[in-house]
C-alpha cells in the first residue's frame, strides 16, 4: 500500500510540472528541485541519502563522475545562494557564494567524518595509487626490454638461485604495477 502522502506528493508535483511545461517546453520539475536534493544529499549521512549520493555520483558503475560532482557542488552553491538573502539570490552580493563555500567546507572537513569524506578519500587513494603506478611503469619501461636470463640446468638451478631470485622477484613486481583500464579511466580523470 502506497502511504497517502506520498499520492498527494505526487499529485502536487505532476500538477506543477503541468504549469511549469505550459510556458516553458524545457521545464523540469527535478532541474528545480536539484539545488535543493544536492544540500540534503551531501548534508544528510543517513543510509538512504549515501545510497541516493552514490547512485548519482556513480550511476551504475564503480567511476565517480566528475561531471555529477560539479553539478552537485553547483546545485548546492544555487541552493545556498538563493535563500542566503534577496541581494545574494540576485547576484547582488557574493554573500551566498561564501555561504556555499563554507557549507562545502564543512562537509569536507568535518570532523566527525562522513560519507562524502570517505567516498573522496576512497577516490584520492585510488588515483593516487594509479598515478604512482603509472609513474613506475613509465620509469621502468627499459627494463621490461632486456632479455630474460636463460634457465639453468637443474644441477646449477640452486647454485645459480641466489642471482635468479631477484631478477624473478624484480619481474613480478614490474608485472604488478602494470596500469590497468580502470587505472586510465582515474588517470583520464585528473
Amino acid at each position: 500500500a502506497i502511504p497517502d502522502y506520498f499520492v498527494y506528493m505526487s499529485r502536487a508535483f505532476s500538477t506543477l510540472e503541468g504549469i511549469g511545461l505550459s510556458s516553458d517546453s524545457n521545464y523540469a520539475i527535478l532541474k528545480e528541485c536539484f539545488p535543493y536534493l544536492a544540500k540534503r544529499l551531501l548534508s544528510d549521512d543517513s543510509p538512504r541519502a549515501r545510497g541516493a549520493l552514490r547512485t548519482l555520483l556513480y550511476g551504475g558503475g564503480d567511476e565517480l563522475s566528475l561531471s555529477r560532482l560539479s553539478e552537485v557542488a553547483s546545485g548546492l552553491e544555487s541552493y545556498t545562494t538563493s535563500t542566503t538573502s534577496v541581494s545574494a539570490s540576485t547576484g547582488a552580493s557574493d554573500e551566498g557564494r561564501k555561504a556555499a563555500t563554507e557549507q562545502l567546507a564543512a562537509v569536507l572537513l568535518s570532523e566527525d567524518g562522513n560519507y562524502v569524506q570517505s567516498l573522496l578519500l576512497k577516490e584520492a587513494a585510488g588515483t593516487l595509487d594509479a598515478t604512482v603506478r603509472e609513474r613506475l611503469a613509465t620509469a621502468t619501461a627499459p627494463l621490461r626490454r632486456l632479455p630474460r636470463l636463460p634457465t639453468p640446468p637443474a644441477p646449477l638451478a640452486p647454485l645459480a638461485r641466489p642471482l635468479t631470485l631477484p631478477l624473478e622477484l624484480a619481474s613480478a613486481a614490474l608485472e604488478l604495477q602494470a596500469v590497468s583500464q580502470r587505472d586510465e579511466r582515474k588517470l583520464e580523470n585528473l
